[in-house]
């Protein structure tokens, strides 16, 4: 069943070819092993199934030759080698790989990254004096090897490779073309890129094979050994990337076409590969081919294999190869051209057998092989840009594109076109008669299709353009936009008739309609194929997405009218594609919101707020698809909404405040979804606030301060002075001080709470510590630095003793003086000076006498008794030797008077003395006095002694009372009177008084 499968259809000589060719055993299991069975069963289909990429493409072209390289073979076969040589003034540069394809639309597959090496300046060849041949000879190569994976022939599949070259400091960019082959693969296609057309046109150096853009006159040698660069290759990539070639590629691989890739020099060093495969296909502009290329060609085509040539002015010059300087085999191209019957060594030699190696026009003389005798058409017009016109609309080419006779392929004819010559084999049928009308050119081209005696066919487009209908790549910067959906059924058709196989019958159904946003179920049952089984359905539902199977639903998100296309493909590879409509309503997708503004006030700069919640809900009949919930800077969302929220549905988007700055901050929150007035937004606002708090002083320094005792405080300020309230975390402070706060937990802006400080020095010297305020503030922690000097205080004193001698008892004597000095380092801080009874003190000390500081104590004898008397002058201070003292001495003394007998009145005679004994004493000390005696008037009194010295014993003084004046005497009267006998020694004083009487 399964060869039965892939032979069903073929022709007899077809099906011989294929049952030879066995599949290796790796292969099959890829087949079998390959996700999605079938629907991935060639190489090309699971090579694209791979990540692609667009950073293959350039975007800073090197015009200047600022880096350029070429590569040491047109290709290399899986497993094998290949060097690239570069040449740039860059200091260094990078090389990275891609393969070309489709890849979803990317157009490129990475295949290593950027490797970076030195750059390197080359020697620039001149032209060859004698054929213009300019060859490269450049060193340091970059070698790459291509690995042969056994069991993955995904692992560096066939195709076409570019290295993008970037140049450091300009950044400027090539890229390097070349082939990787798989000379096992026994692919249905064979695509033969058109290496020696890209050579031909090739100017670099200032040579190329034509006048136009040749330096002196076009060359009659051209090397692969050099940058490709004029015509379409001034990317590097020769004419493949921005020429014909390259929209093939992707059309061919879009689709999953069987093919493997080779070049014009595989294909006439081993034109027997073409046998590997069942057809074989010339695309875009393949003008130059050799003897072994053209008949290695029609060898094959003699063998069953079918040709497809979409392109034109195909075969038009014979060329030969030539080895380069260094013997490399098909390193050059030898075109005589125009001048080859003058001019080519073969033309000039006497050797008929090799005249039809001449390289002239294959159509001339004496070569005569005119290029429509194998393809159907030859050259006949350039630089046309016109229609291709349908003539013959029944033939099977046409099947399903319902075109009709005259209808146009607009834009796909130019810019060189083929036409009939007459030479073209029998049974040949012409599908399209083009007339163009250019440049003073007009005629026909013609498009043919003809059955080889082996049953298969060759088709000829007669176009270089015709790729241009297949894919858009390049559009608009090379051409304009011309892809047609019916080139590209033609192609199908075609492709599918060059490996024997009837194309399937793609039915798409409908037309389809509905509303948006609900399930479209689509059916693609009807399609079938006449010579096999459809395996793929491939579903463009013109909305840009796509789906693959037979029956399949689809949901539109928009409504509209849409294109839908149907891509089917058979179990021979062939393709086959069908055309509907979907017409959708407009859905029904409204949804609410909870709140249009959220304003959270004011919150702290850098810190998140709380969250606020805005509910969404469908409020319309279909689904909604949720884009994105997005916020602007200052805020940021979490939600637990659905990529879809069905019909009903609701979810809750959280918004949080974080205030990237002070002040006011608005922003909003977008929903962008497919509801209708989408995208929705929700108004957000809020005031980014900064606690900030500032310090009355950022020192204190208390100064010296005894040892031991507590200094005065300290005040540190604290002032809130942002917009947002302070939190205290903690006011600790360190080193030999002590803290009292009235700050709250929180200090509001603008409030201001005091913190006070005391110093508490342990011991003598500098002292110091830190006051740190750890807050909420911007500016936490903050710190104000404390500083004192611990000091001793120590007290000297002038004198030990003070005597003051006698001194009358209650009389204060002169003070002396005691000095007291103090001789530490603090204050010396005065508690108590005081003296013993009988002595009194008087200073001029302050409370605290400063270091180097003196001051005076007066200290008086004031005795209240008598005798030798003692005491002791008392300091007390902070001074750590204790209370200081003075001893203190002093003799007291007094005086005493008595009558030494008893006292009575004594009678005396008027006029006479009367003696009286007056005992005088001195009490403590021996000291002199003085003696006086007052009378009453009229009378006088005497002392013996005027002056006496007195001690302890009882000094006798005899008084004398006499009158001192006559009296008249009455004698019935007695006169009395009073006797005063006064002693004073000093300041003390003493009287003693005793009655007299006369008569």
């Amino acid at each position: 069943m399964f060869s039965a499968l892939f032979t069903a259809a073929l022709p007899p000589s077809l099906v011989k070819l294929r049952n030879a060719k066995v599949r290796s055993a790796a292969w099959f299991l890829f087949l079998l092993l390959t996700p999605g069975g079938l629907s991935a069963s060639n190489v090309i289909q699971a090579e694209n199934a791979k990540p692609g990429t667009r950073e293959w493409q350039l975007n800073n072209l090197a015009f200047q030759g600022e880096i350029e390289g070429y590569a040491s073979a047109t290709s290399v076969n899986r497993g094998g080698q290949i060097s690239f040589y570069l040449n740039t003034a860059a200091l260094s540069y990078t090389v990275e790989v891609f393969r070309l394809g489709w890849y979803g639309g990317l157009g490129g597959r990475r295949m290593t990254q950027a490797v970076q090496r030195n750059g390197v300046q080359q020697v620039i060849p001149p032209p060859d004096g004698a054929t213009g041949l300019i060859e490269c000879n450049w060193t340091d190569p970059y070698v790459l090897n291509i690995p042969a994976t056994a069991n993955d022939p995904t692992d560096w599949a066939s195709g076409v490779y570019l290295v993008k070259l970037t140049a450091s400091g300009s950044n400027k960019q090539r890229y390097i073309v070349f082939v990787v082959r798989d000379d096992a693969s026994q692919s249905d296609y064979f695509f033969q890129a058109a290496v020696n057309t890209y050579q031909a046109y090739n100017n670099w150096g200032g040579k190329s094979l034509y006048d136009f853009n040749s330096i002196g006159g076009a060359a009659q040698k051209v090397s692969f050994n050099r940058p490709y660069t004029g015509g379409f290759g001034e990317d590097g990539a020769g004419d493949f990337v921005q020429g014909w070639e390259y929209n093939m590629v992707r059309f061919l691989e879009k689709e999953g076409f069987d093919v493997s890739y080779t070049t014009d020099v595989d294909v006439h060093s081993a034109p027997s590969l073409l046998l590997n495969h069942h057809a074989h296909l010339v695309v875009g502009h393949n003008e130059y081919w050799s003897d072994e290329m053209r008949k290695g060609l029609q060898s094959a085509r003699d063998h069953g294999l079918g040709i497809g040539i979409f392109g034109g002015d195909t075969m038009f010059w014979q060329i030969r190869y030539e080895p380069s300087s260094t013997n490399q085999l098909g390193r050059t191209i030898v075109a005589y051209k125009d001048a080859a019957l003058i001019s080519d060594p073969y033309a000039l030699d006497t050797d008929d057998s090799n005249d039809h190696l001449i390289t002239t026009h294959w159509r001339d003389a004496p070569v005569n092989m005119p290029e429509d005798a194998l393809i159907g058409v030859g050259f006949i017009a350039e630089l046309i840009d016109s229609d291709i016109v349908i003539s013959n609309p029944a033939h099977w080419v046409f099947d399903t594109t319902n075109l009709s006779a005259g209808d146009h392929l607009p834009g796909l004819l130019g810019y060189e076109v083929d036409g009939s010559l007459g030479h073209a084999p029998a049974g040949t049928t012409v599908l399209a008669h083009s007339p163009f009308d250019s440049g003073g050119q007009s005629g026909f081209s013609d498009m043919t299709v003809y059955t080889a005696p082996a049953g298969n066919i060759v088709f000829a487009a007669g176009s270089i353009q015709w790729s241009w209908g297949l894919d858009d790549f390049n559009v608009p910067d090379v051409h304009p936009l011309r892809v047609l959906p019916a080139a590209q059924q033609i192609t199908r058709n075609v492709l599918a008739r060059l490996i024997g196989n009837l194309p399937p019958v793609a039915n798409s159904g409908g037309p389809y309609s509905g509303p948006g946003k609900v399930p479209l179920q689509f059916d693609g049952g009807l399609s079938s194929d006449p010579d096999g089984t459809v395996v793929d359905y491939l579903w463009d539902f013109g909305d840009g997405t796509s789906g693959e199977g037979q029956s399949i639903q689809h949901v539109y998100q928009t409504g509209g009218s849409y294109v839908v296309q149907l891509l089917v493909r058979d179990n021979r590879g062939s393709t086959n594609a069908s055309v509907t409509t979907a017409t959708i309503a407009p859905p029904d997708q409204r949804m609410s919101l909870s709140t249009t503004s959220l304003d959270f006030a004011g919150q702290l700069v850098g810190i998140a707020s709380g969250p606020r919640q805005v509910v969404l809900k469908t409020i319309g009949s279909a689904p909604i698809d949720i884009a994105s919930i997005n916020v602007a800077e200052d805020f940021f969302q979490q939600n637990d909404c659905p990529s879809t929220l069905a019909p009903g549905g609701q979810c809750t988007v959280s918004v949080k405040f974080l205030p990237l700055a002070e002040g006011p901050r608005t922003g909003s929150l977008t929903i962008a979804s497919t509801a209708t007035g989408s995208p929705q937004t929700v108004t957000l606002s809020g005031v980014g606030t900064v606690p900030r708090m500032s310090l009355s002083v950022s020192t204190v320094n208390f100064g010296g301060q005894n040892v031991g005792t507590l200094s005065t405080a300290a005040s540190v300020v604290l002032t809130s002075s942002g917009s947002a309230p302070v939190d205290f975390a903690g006011i600790p402070l360190t080193g030999d001080f002590q803290q009292e706060g009235n700050c709250p937990p929180t200090l509001e802006p603008g409030s201001k709470c005091t913190v006070t400080v005391r110093f508490l020095p342990p011991a003598e010297g500098p002292r110091t510590g830190l006051l740190t305020i750890a807050s909420t503030a911007t500016e936490s922690p903050q710190t104000v630095a404390l500083g004192g000097v611990g000091t001793v205080p120590h007290i000297s004193i002038s004198v030990s003793t003070l005597s003051f001698g006698l001194q009358p008892v209650h009389h204060a004597g002169v003070p002396q003086i005691v000095t007291v000095n103090n001789t530490g380092t603090g204050p010396l801080m005065f508690s108590g000076i005081q003296a013993s009874p009988d002595f009194a003190v008087a200073n001029s000390c302050p409370i605290a006498l400063p270091a180097g500081g003196n001051c005076a104590i007066q200290v008086a004898f004031i005795p209240l008794q008598v005798g030798s008397l003692s005491g002791a002058l008392s300091i007390q201070s902070n001074d750590n030797q204790g209370i200081q003292l003075v001893q203190l001495s002093g003799t007291a003394w007094d005086l005493s008077i008595s009558l030494s007998r008893p006292s009575r009145p004594t009678r005396s005679v008027a006029g006479t003395a009367t003696s009286f004994a007056v005992a005088l004493r001195a009490e403590g000390a021996n000291i002199p006095a003085q003696i006086s005696c007052e009378a009453p008037a009229n009378f006088s009194c005497s002392v013996d002694q005027i002056s006496v010295f007195l001690n302890q014993t009882p000094t006798i003084i005899q008084v004398h009372a006499a009158a001192s004046r006559a009296l008249r005497l009455n004698l019935k009267r007695v006169v009395s009177g009073t006797i005063t006998v006064r002693m004073s020694a000093g300041p003390v004083s003493r009287t003693i008084q005793f009655p007299v009487a006369f008569h």
